[in-house]
């Protein structure tokens, strides 16, 4: 399982126009955002290299917005691994999400990545 580092998750590219500037979740009062070019280019590579279609990823990540909204939106399956202080409406985006699954531990992830094989 590739594990990649420097996705710059947290930085906006505001002038990057593929996807919209924002969407709405319920429960966050706020638009979540999805200008992350660095993010997508470096999933997009992953990919490329890999010779897969978003429809055969699967991202994990413990932060809804930062880590899974915008695979998402491209059309990859998500896994959120709530910690604590995960707020419900965080897990609740997840799970009403058609390509959404919220796990309880790393085991569970595995577990659920298997079955869908």
């Amino acid at each position: 399982i590739p594990i990649l580092g420097d996705a710059k998750k947290y930085v906006l590219d505001l002038g990057w126009k593929d996807v919209p500037e924002s969407v709405e979740r319920a429960g966050y009062g706020r638009p979540l955002f999805l200008q992350r070019q660095k993010y997508s280019e470096v999933l997009s590579g992953l990919m490329r290299e890999r010779g897969l279609k978003t429809e055969q990823v699967a991202v994990v990540g413990d932060i809804y917005e930062l880590d899974l909204l915008l695979p998402e939106y491209q059309g990859m399956d998500i896994i959120l691994t709530p910690r604590e202080s995960t707020p419900a409406f965080e897990i609740s985006a997840v799970r009403t999400s058609s390509q959404g699954y919220a796990a309880k531990s790393l085991g569970e992830v595995l577990t659920h990545l298997e079955s869908r094989r």
